[in-house]
């Protein structure tokens, strides 16, 4: 699509007239509105704050009205149907069940712009004892936990991004009037809860809906730990799953009970990133899964990038880029040779990792004066010679030899590392070829993922809340919020048909 059919795309398609002159009478009525309230006075900043309070009033009612209506509009007897997917209760049947009007009440839904007031029945399923009960008004409206949609997904990115009480104070800044910051923190605990416990399901569906990018030359995986600052005594083993679901949500815990030192837990941060034939990052798929968690499962879902990828584009290349944790490299390359696409890949050690290492033999081999002229000797043989490791090796070997025996031990701790990754710092190969030689992509998934939302001063995280906020961030900061949305808010619906007779 050209440049100029693209601009035009995105233009808004003219009002006809009859629209035009509706606009045109809604903005003399707020206008009134405002002259009365400000009593022809006040600066353009009273003006502006009218203006919006008085719409957003307006917005208000009319949303209230428009869920009044739907809820009065159900019948007696209803048919809920759940299939496709679309039941937040875990409910999969083939076919509606039956339910009959149960008991009234009135209810207070949150918007973006103020609190709507509802009356509205529950219905409960017919001829079952202990049958479940549903409000077909959220079925039918897609309301979620309590919220109208738009404010569920303000809330959603919020969380995933910052403490509640920034992103309360954006939406007051912005003019809105959100919830109390107690109710938000509660609908955001769990929307992020049913989403890690639907993830099994909707993550397929966007994923399916992926088109590769054409420019892409290579697939790049890595998989690393970062650490996290929990409540003292918070179990982590448990994470929301199915049979929770909304009854999931703990008792709350008094500020007097959560004393005691923070306890560090190390979450698995895993990568999949598309880069093109020079080296270019075109973009990264990031996840995130607790600590006490099997790393099996979130090298599961990289795979299933990986498939998608090959599957459109089966002569991609692969390539694994880490630093030196043994079990890490395991997980990875096990899971690579299980899958029947994968026909070969490289491995790279992260050259910063290494270089490090070599940093500590020059401090314990070397004089400060020939320091960095030996370091830029070893950096060329590894990133221009075809057998730079073996060059290195050889001269750490001999510096050894001519140490005492605290440095000639240590000098031989690293030269062991780096014999049992011989076969992964091919790195002029590498360069050659347009690889990456650094693990920077996962190591900056571990900061923005992880470090910008868990590690701020003075945060220590329950498992739930800590699992909600870095899931929704995980698939925020993998482009992918705008596929996942659609999914996710589908199954707070369902079809409710109106039956007759008794």
């Amino acid at each position: 699509m050209s440049k100029r059919a693209g601009r035009a795309k995105g233009k808004k398609e003219p009002l006809d007239q009859e629209k035009e002159a509706l606009i045109e009478e809604c903005e003399k009525l707020l206008e009134k509105l405002v002259e009365e309230r400000l009593k022809g006075g006040g600066s353009f900043a009273d003006y502006e704050k009218s203006m919006m309070e008085i719409a957003h009033e307006v917005v208000r009612r009319r949303l209230q009205k428009k869920l009044q209506t739907v809820s009065d509009g159900f019948a007696d007897r209803l048919a809920i149907d759940h299939r496709g997917d679309n039941d937040w209760h875990g409910l999969r049947e083939g076919t509606a069940r039956t339910y009959r009007r149960h008991c009234p009440g009135t209810v207070s839904y949150h918007s973006l712009v103020g609190r709507l007031t509802v009356k509205r029945h529950t219905y409960r399923e017919c001829h079952r004892w202990g049958g479940s009960t549903y409000v077909p008004l959220d079925l039918e409206a897609g309301l979620m936990e309590r919220m109208t949609p738009a404010l569920a997904r303000s809330v959603a990115i919020g969380y995933a991004y910052m403490p509640l009480r920034r992103c309360e104070e954006l939406m007051l800044a912005n003019g809105l009037v959100p919830p109390s910051r107690s109710t938000m923190d509660r609908a955001a605990r769990d929307l992020g809860a049913y989403a890690v416990v639907c993830n099994r399901e909707v993550e397929p569906l966007l994923r399916s809906n992926e088109v590769l990018d054409r420019r892409a030359r290579s697939i790049v995986v890595g998989l690393d730990r970062t650490g996290v600052p929990m409540r003292h005594g918070e179990e982590w083993r448990d994470e929301p799953h199915a049979g929770d679901l909304r009854r999931s949500r703990p008792r709350p815990v008094r500020k007097a009970e959560l004393g005691g030192p923070v306890e560090w837990r190390m979450d698995y941060v895993g990568t999949v990133a598309l880069v093109k034939e020079d080296g270019t990052l075109l973009t990264t798929r990031k996840y995130r899964l607790g600590a006490g968690r099997p790393p099996d499962e979130i090298v599961e879902r990289m795979m299933a990038d990986v498939r998608h990828d090959l599957t459109q584009s089966p002569h991609l290349k692969i390539a694994v880029v880490q630093d030196g944790a043994p079990e890490m490299w395991n997980v990875v390359t096990n899971a690579l040779s299980e899958e029947p696409l994968v026909k070969t890949w490289t491995e790279t050690l992260d050259w910063y990792h290494l270089d490090e290492r070599l940093s500590k033999c020059l401090d314990l081999c070397t004089t400060a004066r020939n320091r960095e002229s030996q370091r830029k000797r070893w950096h060329k043989q590894l990133l221009e010679g075809e057998r730079g490791m073996h060059h290195v090796l050889r001269s750490l070997q001999r510096r050894a030899r001519s140490l005492d025996g605290t440095a000639a031990e240590e000098i031989k701790t690293h030269v062991g590392y780096m014999q049992r990754h011989l076969n992964r710092t091919a790195y002029a190969t590498y360069l050659r070829e347009g690889g990456p030689i650094g693990s920077g992509i996962t190591e900056g998934a571990c900061k923005s993922v992880v470090g910008a939302r868990a590690k701020r001063s003075g945060q220590r995280w329950s498992k739930r809340g800590l699992t909600a906020a870095l899931h929704l961030r995980a698939i925020h900061e993998s482009d992918r919020f705008a596929g996942f949305w659609p999914f996710f808010a589908g199954r707070y619906r369902a079809n409710v048909v109106a039956l007759g007779g008794n």
